[in-house]
């Protein structure tokens, strides 16, 4: 009796396992929802920075909406100084501003390295929103000035506004910038790090050569320096003149 209860759970087991592989759909495994690719780091990174920035031109359009207003009954000379903070226009087909070649130098130009980096960016974010707070509460204080002092404030703050646009401009080159290079890195990491080593041999090079230059610099000066010292002397003691005689 035991035996055949066993076989009848048995079987039981087995005819709901057979239903179930009968009803579940061919390719099942191959229609389940595939999980979504994990985002790269620096990718994050620079979505919370360009929604950072992003709020800061906000700020700033609201602040030079107001700054117009303030201007509009003001000498006509002070509103052609401020420009709506418009982005800056990228891609190809738009010429840079021609200007003329800068005059040719007397020694070898230094290697500079410059750093990008999305921390420096929202430092750079940070530091324009806070001119911008402060220049909007210089703003409303100038309205309650003396009309020769008003005027004098609403110069000061065209003039700190060109200053911020043209901040607002670099902040954004280094979004595109910082976008453009970190995926080429991501994409290419031992070519950056290659690089990255050529990059520091050139610098630790042009440190040797300015430390090696100094001292040859200042050993010449030693030297000089005492040629002038035995020369005078024996002008002195008359070698110099009889020297001269012959």
């Amino acid at each position: 009796m035991a035996a055949l209860n066993l076989a009848s759970a048995t079987l039981a087991v087995f005819l709901s396992s057979a239903c179930f592989v009968a009803l579940k759909p061919s390719g099942y495994e191959a229609r389940q929802a595939p999980r979504a690719p994990q985002v790269p780091f620096h990718v994050q990174r620079g979505d919370r920075v360009q929604k950072h920035y992003d709020n800061y031109t906000k700020r700033l359009h609201a602040y030079y909406e107001s700054l117009v207003d303030a201007l509009e009954s003001r000498p006509p000379e002070l509103l052609p100084m401020v420009e709506p903070p418009n982005p800056l226009q990228h891609g190809y087909q738009i010429l840079p501003n021609i200007v003329a070649d800068p005059a040719p130098l007397t020694r070898p130009a230094r290697a500079q390295s410059a750093q990008y980096s999305w921390v420096w960016t929202d430092h750079l974010i940070d530091r324009a929103a806070s001119e911008v707070r402060r220049s909007a509460h210089d703003l409303k204080r100038a309205s309650s000035l003396e009309p020769k002092m008003r005027q004098m404030a609403y110069q000061r703050l065209a003039v700190q506004y060109r200053q911020i646009r043209e901040q607002q401009q670099n902040i954004d080159a280094h979004i595109q910038y910082n976008r453009l290079w970190q995926g080429a890195i991501a994409a290419n990491r031992s070519k950056y790090e290659r690089e990255s080593v050529l990059h520091d041999r050139v610098l630790k090079r042009q440190e040797v050569l300015e430390v090696f230059n100094a001292r040859y610099a200042a050993a010449l000066t030693s030297a000089h320096g005492t040629i002038s010292q035995v020369v005078m002397f024996f002008c002195y003691t008359g070698v110099c003149s009889r020297g001269a005689a012959n």
